[in-house]
């Protein structure tokens, strides 16, 4: 074993060698979308050949999301889980997974929580962002373990000129539930984001407030009560400072958050008096120079820090559960050209460390060192990638992958495949016994293997794209109670034989004149593999839906546009296999320019105030109201 990983780690400095001299003697050519640039590693660049999808500054005003989790919830393929009251967490899911196998990335720092794996979408604010881009394949070649499912990555806006925005909102949210009790979910929130250039200096700010304030509804002593601790109040603040240093461009950026929410629990298990405070700050220090050998190669250093607490207290006068988690990094990069190959390579590291009162100190070390060749030929795309990681308790990682795709004026085709991993969070492998659950420390790193094909045509007026794909998951981990919620034996973290993950998206645009209109349907087949390889009898796995479906269509004036939107979720089944209700979502909004930067939006959600559970014991809004006026100068 030692042998191979030797010869695995030479390979990779013979790459990195060879890649150094081809450069220096490389003829500088021009490769078009291809050509070397600060900034090229976002998943747009890096995954050319992926199905990437990017929602650029427009797109994100125009869909009139506050968060990423609103976002999110609008992409095809793509779910935020949501339990209901506005001081929930909403993590990612993409055709299927779990959170954990989700990076997100700010900036190009990772902001998956080392204690969970996942990210709580609904506190990443979309001011101040200039794009979000999301792969929906494996890709933890490109950005480190635990991208199983994907990629969710966010560029903060950081430009010279002069800009204000300004956003107000506030919404009802009702809950509706068949119990005879409803909650109402009052929201307000506030983001303000500027920029302007001082001396050579570009300097840009973002911050939000988000409040919310109820009751939500449960079963306490056999009897219905609100409970009134499922409120938020939420405050982020960004600063950005980019310059001229060392011929090249040095980007800060520093970031601040916390949250106070309350925790109600579920209907069944009612958490009354508990709540729970988030703080966490980041800093980053980017170095980037494309110039180099006559703008052939371009190198990019990133420097970064993190640090998030968590304080929960299970009742009024309860002891105080804190858990602290630091993550300090360091990205080298470097990408030029050889002839026709656009070469991008680095090397990472990584410390992180937890201090908690529940699973006590514990850290993790690693280095990875990546490449990504590409090599365009003509209208044709053929690139590869690898990674090979290190982490002191679990050793050696590979993640590696590969795209081909063509595409010319109106038609364009990809296949790419991958191979990732993801290694137990400290949580699943600590967590002490305290009746309910422990973790499982004998636990072994996930493998997953993906695939999917792209094919897409496009007119000015007219879009459609189809994307069958599948996602095979080796030593899925996943907790399971053995002997039922009642029984002596507590919770465990256990790695499953194989889940398998198979179906397809399919989308059409239509954008002419006074009308735009859009259509997706979702087909998700989510299997069980442990005790069974029969893909087709093999057990399903709960709460995914089988078929989804969402539209809207918008008519619309020069300085007004309506419009309705639908979703339909069907096909789904609980733990025990037992069929659920199918979901079905009308909404309406209307969004109208009031002149000189300024605009009013109007969304009303769950138009046939529908009662319905995404998550057994959360109910969701019934209809749901919110307005916001914005300002963009």
């Amino acid at each position: 074993m030692r042998s191979k990983h030797t010869r695995f780690i030479t390979v990779f400095a013979a790459f990195f060698v060879w890649a150094a001299s081809a450069i220096a003697q490389a003829t500088l050519v021009d490769l078009g979308t291809a050509a070397v640039q600060p900034g090229s590693w976002g998943p747009e660049q890096l995954a050319a050949p992926a199905t990437v999808l990017v929602y650029s500054e427009a797109d994100i005003v125009a869909s009139g999301t506050a968060n990423l989790a609103e976002l999110v919830d609008q992409v095809s393929g793509l779910d935020a889980r949501d339990y209901g009251y506005s001081g929930s967490v909403r993590t990612a899911s993409i055709r299927g997974s779990s959170g954990a196998h989700v990076v997100v990335v700010v900036d190009g720092v990772r902001l998956n929580d080392p204690r969970v794996g996942a990210v709580d979408l609904a506190a990443i604010s979309m001011a101040g962002v200039e794009s979000v881009q999301i792969i929906r394949n494996g890709a933890s070649a490109l950005y480190g373990a635990d991208a199983i499912a994907g990629v969710i990555y966010i560029t903060t806006k950081r430009q010279g000129q002069p800009w204000f925005n300004a956003r107000l909102g506030t919404g009802l949210h009702p809950l509706a539930t068949a119990l005879g009790l409803s909650g109402l979910m009052p929201t307000q929130s506030l983001s303000i984001e500027a920029g302007r250039n001082l001396a050579g200096l570009d300097l840009s700010l973002a911050t939000t407030v988000d409040r919310a304030s109820g009751q939500f509804p449960v079963l306490q002593t056999g009897s219905l009560v609100a409970l009134e601790n499922s409120g938020l109040l939420s405050l982020g603040l960004d600063l950005g400072a980019r310059a001229g240093f060392l011929t090249g461009i040095a980007t800060l950026t520093l970031h601040g958050s916390y949250a106070d929410r309350g925790i109600p629990g579920s209907l069944s298990y009612p958490t009354p008096e508990a709540a729970q405070q988030n703080s966490g700050g980041r800093v980053s220090l980017a170095w980037t120079k494309d110039d180099i050998l006559d703008g052939a190669l371009a190198v990019e250093t990133l420097v970064f820090g993190r640090w998030d607490r968590v304080d929960y207290s299970a009742a009024t006068g309860a002891t105080l559960d804190r858990h602290d988690a630091a993550t300090a990094g360091i990205d080298l990069r470097a990408s030029g050209l050889a002839g026709p190959v656009l070469l991008r390579g680095g090397l990472s590291g990584e410390l992180t460390g937890v201090e908690s009162t529940s699973i006590g100190t514990v850290g993790r070390i690693g280095f990875g060192v990546y490449a990504v060749p590409e090599l365009q030929l003509g209208d044709f795309t053929v690139s590869l990638n690898g990674r090979l990681d290190f982490t002191d308790d679990f050793g050696l990682g590979f993640g590696g992958g590969f795209g081909f795709s063509w595409r010319d004026d109106f038609f364009s085709l990809a296949l790419n495949g991958a191979q990732a991993y993801r290694a137990p969070s400290f949580n699943d492998l600590y967590w002490p016994d305290e009746g309910w659950g422990r973790g499982n420390p004998a636990l072994r790193p996930e493998t997953a293997w993906s695939a999917e094909f792209v094919a897409a045509f496009g007119l000015p007026f007219l879009k459609a794209s189809a994307t069958p794909n599948v996602r095979f998951v080796k030593d899925l981990i996943n907790w399971v109670d053995a002997d039922g919620w009642l029984g002596p034996e507590p919770m465990l973290p256990v790695n499953l034989g194989a889940a398998l993950y198979y179906g397809g998206e399919a989308r059409l645009e239509f954008d002419q004149g006074v009308i735009a209109a859009e259509l997706g349907y979702v087909w998700l087949e989510a299997r069980n593999l442990t005790d069974s390889v029969d893909i087709i009898n093999a057990p399903r796995l709960p709460l995914l839906p089988r078929h989804s479906l969402n539209g809207s269509v918008w008519f619309r004036q020069v300085s007004w546009r309506i419009g309705l939107t639908g979703a339909w979720k069907g096909g789904r089944v609980d733990s025990s296999a037992f069929s659920l209700d199918d979901i079905f979502l009308l909404g309406a909004a209307c969004r109208v320019s009031l002149g000189q930067g300024w605009s009013l939006a109007l969304d009303a959600d769950n138009l046939l105030n529908a009662e319905y559970q995404e998550n057994p014991g959360y109910p969701q809004s019934g209809l749901k109201l919110d307005l916001a006026l914005a300002c963009r100068l």
